[in-house]
């Protein structure tokens, strides 16, 4: 069996806890508070999600752009090589 461990770090996580078990069926095993933030373990089944909310607050991701700007025909042809299983 493949289980799943997912680790999230967020600014709400009473908001994110309550998502995961109302919506997924997730139970709270624990809840550790550090000086550095809490985390709460949740469980479902074999599946594993850790949710940490920093004492400070979580940092901004700077903006990216979005994942397909920068493609070209170069990155096209890698990509339909690897998928023939001749990879570059």
């Amino acid at each position: 069996m493949t289980a799943l461990e997912l680790g999230i770090v967020t600014d709400d996580a009473a908001r994110l806890v309550a998502f995961y078990t109302e919506g997924f069926g997730f139970t709270v095993e624990r809840t550790l508070a550090y000086p550095q933030g809490t985390v709460y373990r949740m469980r479902r089944d074999a599946a594993l999600c850790k949710i940490f909310q920093p004492a400070g607050g979580a940092r901004p991701r700077p903006p990216t752009e979005p994942w397909h700007r920068d493609s070209s025909r170069t990155q096209a042809w890698r990509c339909s090589t690897e998928v023939a299983g001749n990879a570059v």
